[in-house]
């Protein structure tokens, strides 16, 4: 099998879509109380759920490509923490928590990843050959 750079180019995905989640369920609030807006939570739902998704296709792929099998339970287990809290975050204000905890193991485990698969052996012969 040989290596294409989808596990690379999904863990910057997966990065940069876990902090775009962080930032945008912490400026939400702000944004709303600074505009004087009332906005329904409806109307922002769509967008966390398209955050899971994103962050699915991530783990997804970095995870057929990581040979470490921590980093693959740690992807995989941030993302069912994000997704749950997610999920759970409408009907119990304080799954948001989860859904933090979530992006943030998701940003370490795309990070730790993008550091083992520099650093792999097996790697570095498939992308030479």
């Amino acid at each position: 099998m040989k290596f294409s750079g989808i596990a690379q180019k999904s863990d910057w995905v997966g990065i940069l879509s876990s902090a775009g989640c962080i930032l945008h369920c912490l400026a939400m609030p702000v944004v709303v109380y600074a505009s004087g807006a009332v906005l329904h939570q409806e109307h922002t739902e769509w967008l966390d759920y398209l955050f899971v998704a994103v962050a699915a296709g991530a783990v997804f792929h970095s995870v057929r490509q990581a040979h470490s099998v921590g980093v693959k339970l740690l992807l995989i287990g941030a993302w069912l923490l994000f997704s749950v809290g997610v999920v759970l975050q409408p009907a119990f204000a304080s799954a948001s928590v989860l859904a933090y905890a979530g992006s943030v193991g998701l940003i370490a485990g795309h990070a730790i990843n993008l550091r083992h698969c520099r650093q792999c052996k097996v790697h570095k012969r498939q992308v030479a050959a």
